[in-house]
């Protein structure tokens, strides 16, 4: 199917099928949001036990927690 098959496809759509394919996009918008922050926090992960492997550690102090507080907020924010 061709961009503007597509496209004139949802044009025909009645109101209810346009309602519910917009909630089906919101959907695979939300999960691909999801899907990534994960991955990233996986990466993240990989990271510090390949820094913790090799001995690169820094101390943990008041301030370390609230960068990690504020990165965790700044994801969910999205």
């Amino acid at each position: 199917m061709t961009l503007t098959e597509i496209k004139t496809s949802i044009s025909n759509l009645s109101p209810e099928e346009q309602a519910e394919l917009d909630l089906w996009w919101t959907e695979q918008e939300a999960v691909a949001q999801r899907r990534a922050a994960f991955e990233s926090l996986r990466r993240d992960l990989i990271e510090s036990y390949q820094d913790m492997e090799s001995g690169r550690t820094r101390p943990w102090t008041p301030e370390t927690v609230g960068e990690i507080r504020a990165a965790a907020r700044k994801m969910s924010d999205g």
